[in-house]
């Protein structure tokens, strides 16, 4: 899941200084093979003085969320504002978030990520609007592969992987086999199976609220908040009822930090570096007076060399240690659903045929490795292991090592065929090169593909 590469907060006075609503109120369809210019300066559209709510469909929340929502401005220098209004009017976080992230995805390099996103799933969205569909979710949900993942493959940091970036522990609770060789993450079939099925759960778990259940799916936040609901807003679980817990969760972090004492202290650098690189090794931004203090702590210096030590003012401990853990705690908590609103907003908007995908059965046909993952072969008279394994199209290395063979050549009657992905490509005359392009989730080695485990899927085209 991708994390903000700067201060949240900061993003968002950044976002208002640069007057999100304009393009918001201004934005027209735009040809789905080009990027529409960005008009900018203007204060984005007030909302009316309804309640909102978030029980709703997509539509009414993106209605009543990104384009009558009402926005404002949070300090970036006293984040303590963010919890007050979180505390006084949770609905105005939310859009104001949502509104930055339009920003973002129309105007800085995020904006090719949107696109390229859109090009790699053509191929399947269909296919994935149905498992939603098809699962009880709703299918304009399929979309959260974009900003969960761009539509890539590769795995987060912290471990998750596939389209809709599973953690290993959520994906396994929702039927995923992950071995050596296979993980059913890296399929977009597969992983949109998953994710029906866990936001499906989600939102019957969180009182039949989608903001909620996608608040959810990136933390577990949400869950400590279901233990203490009553004390928040009406009682009843919903999603602005639970920014109200997150904004005493982040006014407590603030008075708790206020107590502590901190100390002056130094670090060592493995490099030479600047005063600006400092800085960004302690994950501060590099403003005049946070250069200023850092040079005043080291009696004016501006560069250190390797191995040098370098002394970190009480005031930059405090940043380091409180600033970055109240901008983390709202990064972590606060990004969805405004992020995935955001997408869909735009998705919606200017490329209205891509959002309007029908909901379409997939082009292929799904073996499953049975329980017993192999067939016996019949060992003929002087018949060789680099002859059998010519004619099933499996390296001689998996098959020694799948029936324990010492040597080369064959003193058994039957030999244990396993099923490997070129075996199955062979068996349904498709090319190798063609099933592996068909199924990412099935990894090869440097033997070659490995075996199958039982209940493993391949796909195979029809």
């Amino acid at each position: 899941m991708r994390r903000f590469t700067k201060s949240l907060v900061a993003g968002m006075a950044l976002g208002a200084l640069l007057g999100l609503g304009y393009y918001f109120l201004h934005r027209q369809q735009a040809p789905e093979v080009a990027v529409p210019k960005i008009a900018q300066s203007a204060k984005p559209k007030h909302g009316q003085d309804k309640k909102v709510t978030s029980n709703k469909s997509l539509d009414s929340l993106l209605n009543d969320i990104v384009e009558n929502g009402e926005t404002i401005e949070l300090d970036d220098k006293v984040i303590s504002s963010v919890s007050r209004v979180l505390l006084a009017d949770p609905s105005k976080v939310t859009s104001t978030l949502a509104q930055e992230w339009i920003r973002r995805y129309s105007q800085t390099p995020l904006r090719g990520s949107l696109t390229g996103a859109m090009k790699r799933s053509l191929a399947v969205i269909g296919p994935v609007r149905k498992i939603f569909a098809d699962t009880g979710a709703p299918p304009e949900y399929a979309f959260l592969a974009i900003p969960e993942s761009h539509w890539l493959l590769k795995p987060s940091p912290a471990g998750a992987a596939g389209i809709f970036q599973f953690m290993p522990k959520t994906a396994k609770k929702r039927g995923a086999i992950i071995v050596k060789g296979y993980d059913s993450r890296l399929h977009s079939l597969e992983a949109a199976t998953m994710a029906a099925q866990e936001l499906k759960y989600l939102h019957k778990s969180f009182n039949n609220d989608w903001l909620l259940a996608l608040a959810a799916y990136n933390s577990g936040m949400p869950w400590r908040y279901l233990k203490v609901r009553e004390r928040f807003g009406d009682g009843t679980v919903s999603y602005f009822n639970y920014l109200t817990y997150l904004g005493h969760e982040l006014r407590k972090i603030d008075e708790a930090a206020k107590k502590q004492s901190f100390k002056a202290a130094s670090i060592r650098l493995k490099r030479g570096s600047s005063i600006d690189g400092v800085l960004y090794s302690l994950k501060l931004p590099t403003t005049k007076e946070n250069r200023e203090e850092l040079r005043k702590a080291n009696k004016g210096k501006q560069r250190y060399a390797p191995n040098e030590s370098v002394k970190i003012s009480q005031g930059l401990q405090y940043q380091r240690l409180v600033k970055t853990g109240r901008s983390k705690f709202i990064d972590e908590n606060l990004k969805y659903p405004p992020k995935f609103l955001a997408v869909a907003s735009i998705l919606k908007d200017e490329f209205p045929s891509y959002f309007n995908t029908p909901p379409q059965p997939h082009q292929y046909t799904v073996f499953t490795v049975p329980q017993q993952p192999y067939h016996n072969h019949i060992v003929q008279r002087k018949q060789t292991l680099t002859a059998i394994a010519k004619q099933y199209g499996v390296s001689e290395y998996i098959l020694r090592e799948y029936n324990k063979l010492k040597r080369k050549d064959l003193r058994i009657n039957q030999l244990k065929v396993p099923y490997t992905l070129p075996i199955l490509a062979k068996q349904h005359e498709i090319t190798l090169g063609q099933a592996s392009a068909d199924n990412p989730h099935i990894l090869p080695s440097n033997k070659g593909y490995l075996p199958l485990p039982p209940g493993a899927k391949v796909y195979l085209k029809k």
